[in-house]
């Protein structure tokens, strides 16, 4: 049996090139954009700026000129005063992943996308 064969079991009843549910992208929620929001990120003693790409209860993804490694313990100023621990899960370049200790309270969510849909606002006014 060759590795075509081995192969096809695994996707029986699926289209020809269709891609199998179990390799497809592993989240439980949605994204949401949040460009334009920058916060402070912390690790140890060392503050950093990370600028949001997107967001979900339980995870974001955003650039940082401060070094990370994978593995690390994160803290993200979501809220004046409040940090919110995560772990970082991948990087690449300035770009990190990070997951989320706890899920974030919707209301925390929803004011970070609101904040940044806010900034863009502001940015897209000031230029017309």
């Amino acid at each position: 049996m060759g590795l075509r064969g081995w192969t096809g079991s695994l996707g029986v009843g699926f289209e020809e090139g269709a891609v199998a549910p179990h390799l497809m992208e592993q989240r439980c929620e949605p994204r949401y954009d949040c460009v334009g929001f920058k916060t402070i990120i912390q690790q140890k003693r060392a503050l950093g700026v990370v600028h949001l790409r997107d967001i979900s209860s339980w995870g974001a993804c955003g650039m940082t000129d401060m070094p990370v490694a994978v593995g690390a313990l994160v803290f993200f100023e979501l809220r004046k005063g409040h940090f919110y621990g995560a772990r970082v899960k991948w990087v690449d370049r300035f770009t990190i992943g990070v997951q989320f200790v706890r899920q974030l309270r919707p209301e925390i969510l929803k004011r970070v996308i609101n904040s940044s849909r806010d900034l863009r606002e502001a940015k897209l006014r000031a230029l017309h």
